[in-house]
């Protein structure tokens, strides 16, 4: 899943679109799946502008997802506000690491952040793509 784009409770996109509850029938949708996938990956932007509250409800509807997950933030997702709502999880304790590792008990997953979030620099220098 990517680009929740959650709002504090009860606000909508543009005064109009409840990003909210998409994000919500989203995740009921997956977990309907049949069979269930062996781990969901939410890439940013889990939130519209990044702050704590925001990232705690998208944390909250996170949470009812019936399979193992794991997180990356994105431009709109302030690094600090990121983890003050998601810091608990343990592949996400190390802060200075623009990555981590994510198992199940069948499932590797490797991820990298490509940003630092809203107002950040990036967490790394571009590297040119090696010729094949």
């Amino acid at each position: 899943l990517s680009d929740l784009h959650v709002l504090e409770q009860g606000q909508r996109l543009g005064g109009k679109l409840d990003s909210n509850a998409m994000a919500r029938k989203a995740i009921a949708a997956v977990n309907r799946v049949d069979p269930q996938p062996r781990v969901a990956v939410i890439t940013g932007d889990l939130a519209h502008n990044g702050t704590v509250a925001e990232l705690r409800v998208a944390r909250s509807i996170l949470d009812s997802l019936a399979m193992p997950w794991c997180v990356l933030p994105g431009a709109h997702d302030d690094p600090e506000a990121f983890h003050e709502a998601f810091g608990d999880l343990p592949y996400l304790s190390n802060r200075s690491q623009p990555g981590y590792v994510f198992d199940t008990e069948d499932v590797r997953v490797i991820a990298f952040r490509t940003t630092s979030g809203k107002g950040s620099p990036p967490p790394c220098r571009a590297r040119p793509v090696p010729p094949r």
